[in-house]
């Protein structure tokens, strides 16, 4: 594949998600302030700790197959019916732990909102997990454009079916579950359609076992990369939540809604950038295709995370209702995460393309048990802000690990170019919470002056993609 297709594959992968999920995300973030004002930090905190625990039990129930999807397609079409057959087998399967643990939950009174929404927590789990297999399945079948579309469907669904029930039937928390429920299931049943699915699936096919132990040699091991992305990004929440009570786990999640801007950013492109590094992998310039795309991403993710930083009071004004507004307080160390992580989550396709899923799993356990740990330590010793403090450490290591398991990959020259950009980053974070704002100004010429050449090349780089796109 020539140079030049490279980048153009992945901006434009890049640029089909982000017509699909960029604004239909923003329309999501514009809710905050209507269910901050309908509903209570614990109600909220409630609902957040359930979507935290169905995030980490997905992969432990369903072995993980729907990570494997995306790596067995690409690699090769030719085996697409038994694997989807397969994996599908998994999903079906992983119902009845899932049941039995809600049973068990309920059942031992340790929360008794289980036993209300026991129900809408079971279909949660249910239509989440189908959604989250079909986009797999979407992106390694190279139907971006449909996933996209799909992302559209499923937060317009959840957009009009919030203003329904909060406004309008005024059904609380079981409606804000409603909601994200159908927010789920109709953007699934749209891919199921639009994908065919049912061409794929023969209840009475003999199931390649070869394939399938492949297929769990490579997804078992990344269970515990769930788990330990699981520990870094919410056991900060179980932690609050029993040290500190549910209310300020409340505005912990609502915290996170600002960082969720960068996340949802750097997030389309690594979901279009899991393609291209598994397909460039082989290739003779692969590792100068990936020392560009690592500095181009970081200068990017950068400047988004220093302006969200600059205005991160002002957002809060506008989007965080009532007693939720001192969270704003949370989201400068939470952005830095998110930097962190968009690094790590840049070199974790890499990992994967050479099946070296051990560097993988080892950075994300490393991490969450630092992050367990500094949780405790910091909360105790400096409050809630050593929360925020304590999952941007964890995520650095996760970073760091990675790093050094590609082996020299990525060239030290452009790693510490980077390392400075943070550095100020986390100086400008300090000015913020302090409400320095003319250091911040100038932390910001500072970097803005030095990188002026690479941002510069990047403009110009998107603009010569769109001119000759759609000229």
């Amino acid at each position: 594949m020539a140079k030049k297709n490279k980048y153009t594959e992945l901006i434009a992968n890049t640029g089909a998600l982000a017509i699909g999920n960029f604004s239909s995300k923003i329309l999501v973030f514009l809710l905050v302030p209507l269910y901050t004002s309908v509903l209570t930090t614990e109600e909220y905190g409630f609902y957040d700790l359930v979507f935290t625990t169905i995030q980490l039990l997905i992969p432990v129930f369903t072995c993980n197959v729907t990570d494997a999807v995306l790596r067995f397609t690409l690699e090769s079409e030719n085996h697409i019916k038994q694997l989807v057959n397969i994996t599908l087998k998994f999903l079906v399967l992983s119902l009845l732990p899932a049941f039995l643990t809600l049973l068990a939950i309920t059942a031992s009174g340790i929360s008794r909102s289980t036993r209300e929404y026991g129900g809408y927590i079971f279909a949660f789990y249910l239509f989440y997990m189908l959604n989250q297999y079909l986009i797999q399945l979407a992106k390694g079948t190279d139907n971006v454009k449909r996933m996209a579309a799909a992302g559209v469907v499923g937060t317009l669904v959840t957009v009009i079916s919030c203003l329904i029930m909060l406004l309008i039937i005024k059904t609380g928390l079981k409606g804000f579950f409603l909601s994200n429920i159908l927010g789920q299931a109709v953007p699934a049943v749209y891919l199921i359609c639009t994908l065919h699915l049912w061409k794929y699936v023969d209840i009475g096919i003999s199931l390649d076992l070869e394939l399938q132990r492949r297929l769990l040699k490579y997804s078992l091991p990344l269970i515990l990369t769930n788990i330990g992305w699981w520990l870094n990004n919410t056991s900060d929440k179980y932690i609050i939540t029993f040290m500190s009570g549910m209310s300020l786990n409340g505005l912990l999640s609502v915290a996170y809604k600002i960082p969720s801007i960068l996340s949802i950013i750097y997030g389309l492109f690594i979901q279009a950038w899991q393609i291209s590094a598994i397909k460039e992998y082989t290739s003779e310039d692969s590792r100068s295709f990936y020392n560009r795309v690592f500095l181009y991403l970081n200068i990017f993710v950068y400047c988004v995370a220093a302006a969200l930083i600059l205005f991160t009071k002002p957002i809060a004004r506008l989007a965080f209702a009532k007693d939720f507004y001192s969270a704003w307080e949370f989201v400068p160390f939470l952005l830095i995460s998110g930097v962190f992580t968009a690094s790590a989550g840049f070199i974790a396709p890499i990992l994967t393309s050479a099946y070296n899923t051990k560097a993988v799993v080892k950075s994300t356990i490393y991490g969450g048990i630092v992050n367990i740990f500094l949780n405790i330590v910091l909360l105790y010793c400096i409050g809630p802000q050593g929360v925020s403090i304590a999952t941007a450490i964890s995520s650095f290591v996760i970073f760091y690990v990675r790093y050094h398991g590609l082996g020299g990959i990525i060239e030290r020259k452009n790693l510490w170019r980077i390392l400075l950009l943070w550095l100020l980053l986390i100086i400008q974070s300090a000015a913020e919470l302090l409400g320095w704002y003319g250091a911040e100004l100038f932390i910001l010429a500072i970097a803005f002056i030095w990188n002026f050449k690479h941002v510069y090349e990047l403009i110009q780089k998107l603009k010569s993609f769109f001119i000759n796109r759609y000229k």
